[in-house]
């Protein structure tokens, strides 16, 4: 039971960590779990327009004593993001130029959807893990995923290469094909049948 309780005390913490900028910062001047309060959300919100929906929620690292490292990664996130919103913009103005250029009704125009989140894969006094995910919309959807990986002890973002060598393409494409392998036959149906893993 304590340790469901501890548990539950934790996800709670994280939870409100990454939900509430106010809670997070007053937390932070916490000695023990000022190490722990590391992901805010700086930037949040909505765009209601004729050709673009947007909701965006975006997060950064507070490290205590490394404003280097924290500049370093808060500016690759905000860099990032910016140019996919700005891609995003282009292309449902693009979009919608096409459908009135063929006839379509402005009135008419169902507006492209853009959705970007966060959330923390991971959070200890050495690593930080997270995971930014850009959702879009307009006749066809798509999602695309951005992982950031950060080793505090170190100062630098991880990639892939960092953790697993030169040969972690080959290393990543084994334990692909060990997972898809142990799927069952209707999940490995739901594959491209084109797809040379």
């Amino acid at each position: 039971r304590s340790v469901s309780g501890v548990l539950a005390g934790c996800a709670c913490f994280v939870l409100l960590v990454n939900a509430s900028p106010a809670f997070a910062r007053a937390v932070s001047d916490v000695p023990v779990l000022g190490g722990l309060a590391r992901v805010v959300t700086v930037t949040e919100y909505h765009i209601d327009e004729r050709e673009r929906l947007i909701d965006v929620r975006l997060p950064a690292l507070e490290l205590p004593g490394d404003t280097d490292l924290e500049q370093r990664i808060n500016l690759a996130i905000q860099t990032r993001i910016d140019q996919v919103l700005q891609e995003a913009e282009d292309r449902a103005r693009a979009i919608r130029d096409a459908y009135v250029a063929t006839g379509g009704d402005p009135e008419e125009f169902r507006p492209v959807g853009v959705n970007i989140d966060y959330d923390v894969k991971y959070l200890t006094s050495q690593y930080v893990s997270l995971h930014i995910s850009h959702y879009e919309t307009s006749f066809t959807a798509y999602q695309t995923d951005y992982y950031y990986t950060v080793d505090l002890d170190g100062e630098q973002l991880l990639t892939l290469k960092d953790w697993f060598g030169d040969d972690y393409q080959q290393i990543v494409a084994d334990s692909i094909r060990t997972s898809i392998s142990q799927w069952s036959q209707e999940q490995q149906q739901q594959l491209f049948p084109n797809l040379d893993l």
